[in-house]
């Protein structure tokens, strides 16, 4: 059945056969109102966060460039933390001090850890110390994969270090997320010096872009 202009600026819903009372005059003021004012607010939303084009939401355009931004953000503060501690361990070759789980080597849901290149095993963990002494080269993520990869150690050599992915528990839980991590060798020791952000989308390519950006 066709529904008449007069009902179908009232209806939200398809007429089912049911004769529906016509709307009265204040009705359909109020209805031209709450009309025009949506339209205003969908011209100020696309001033304020224009449509990408072929669609879209602009909330959920706000929504991904704010955890865009979050992300890097996030990764700039644990490359700058690992710059830190490299350049602190370089100095002091003080390994004690990232295994203080209260210390300011732990922040936020993350930390720094420390792995000796030479001997092949973890130097400190602050929030797993069961595993300092462990060998790096078979140390299994929460999926059973090589969380160092071989030459991983040479790699993290270069000045601008190098990101890692696997999945590991965040502290207080026992399931593993994916998590990126950065890695950089303390200058003049065997260590390399880690930390990482737990991200389900980050690319490690797109971190890497960002540490560049923060040198």
């Amino acid at each position: 059945m066709l529904v008449p202009p007069i009902l179908s600026m009232v209806l939200d819903f398809p007429v089912s056969g049911r004769r529906m009372r016509p709307a009265s005059a204040p009705q359909l003021r109020e209805l031209a109102l709450q009309r025009a004012n949506r339209r205003k607010e969908d011209v100020y939303e696309k001033q304020q966060d224009p449509r990408p084009s072929g669609g879209g939401c602009p909330h959920r355009c706000r929504v991904q460039r704010r955890r865009g931004q979050d992300r890097a953000t996030a990764a700039q503060e644990v490359v700058a933390k690992v710059k830190e501690a490299a350049s602190t361990l370089s100095k002091t070759d003080d390994v004690a001090q990232f295994n203080q789980k209260q210390g300011p080597w732990v922040w936020k849901d993350t930390y720094i850890f420390v792995e000796d290149c030479s001997k092949k095993v973890i130097a400190a963990h602050p929030i797993m110390p069961e595993t300092v002494g462990q060998d790096i080269m078979s140390l299994k993520d929460t999926k059973g994969k090589n969380v160092f990869q071989e030459g991983w150690c040479d790699a993290a050599k270069k000045p601008s270090g190098v990101w890692i992915e696997y999945w590991w528990p965040k502290p207080g839980e026992k399931q593993g997320s994916r998590k990126i991590s950065y890695t950089l060798s303390a200058k003049g020791t065997p260590y390399v010096v880690g930390a990482g952000i737990y991200d389900d989308n980050a690319t490690i390519a797109e971190l890497s872009k960002q540490k560049t950006s923060t040198k």
